[in-house]
Formats: C-alpha cells, structure tokens, sequence
C-alpha cells in the first residue's frame, strides 16, 4: 500500500480556502510536486475529475501528499471524495494507485482518486492545470 496520496485538486495544501487540508494536515507533509498523464475534467459543482486514459496527451498536475497515518487519513478522504471501498458503483470517485512523475522524472506509487461518473457533459481541462481557486488555466506559470 502506497504511503503518498497524489492531490490535484481541493486536498492540496495551496487550495484557498484549504480547509480540507487544515483538517488532514497532522496526518500528512506536502512531499513535493508531480504529474500523471490522464485525462482532467471540470465536474459541475466546480471541483476536478481526473479519468484515467492511456492514450492522454494532458499532463495532471498536483502536489505529493506523504501520509504520515493511513488508518485514520484514507477513511476521512474516502467520505469526501464520495468513494464507498468495494462499492465502484455508488462511488463518484475510486481510490487507485498510479505511478506519479516527480519534478526529478522519478516515479513513484501514489493513491489518487480517479472521477468514475458519467463525463458526457463536463467540460475537459486541456492544460491539466488547476489554480488555487480550482479554476482551469492555460499554463503552469499562471
């Protein structure tokens, strides 16, 4: 079981407003940055949905959670994220591991919550980047 968690949307630390990063903080360090090839789709509630795709041109960029207490961190994050374990089917996201790309070009084995609701009406995020407000912008120097 991995002892990261990659987070590319409202678990990251820079998040505004984190508050759910204020409520896991004890349980987990900002490791560095990363990045993973998959699709990234804007939900309506305004929130990303990472979809896994082989075939992705788009980069996912997000932060490296280390998880510093699993026990008590995945359960927390599985109810917000709407993930019910063995369960895919009311689950709106799964948790999953994924080989992340570091900044070095290293990998490393991290969980990530992948979107598994329909995606007919949401809108992709081509630069597969999202601000501090969870909007999608065009390039990493924004």
């Amino acid at each position: 079981m991995s002892k990261y968690l990659f987070a590319y949307g409202s678990i990251k630390s820079t998040f505004d407003p984190n508050t759910m990063f204020e409520a896991i903080s004890e349980m987990v360090k900002v490791h560095g940055k990363g990045k993973y090839k998959a699709d990234l789709y804007l939900i309506e509630e305004g929130y990303p949905a990472m979809i896994l795709n082989p075939n992705s041109d788009i980069w996912v960029h997000g932060e490296i959670l280390e998880i510093l207490d699993a026990e008590k961190l995945l359960p927390i994050l599985d109810r917000y994220e709407g993930y019910i374990p063995g369960d895919t089917f009311e689950s709106e996201y799964i948790r999953q591991e994924i080989e992340v790309t570091l900044e070095s070009g290293k990998k490393l084995t991290c969980w990530a919550y992948i979107y598994v609701d329909a995606i007919d009406y949401l809108s992709l995020i081509p630069s597969g980047l999202v601000n501090a407000k969870l909007e999608f912008i065009e390039k990493e120097d924004q």
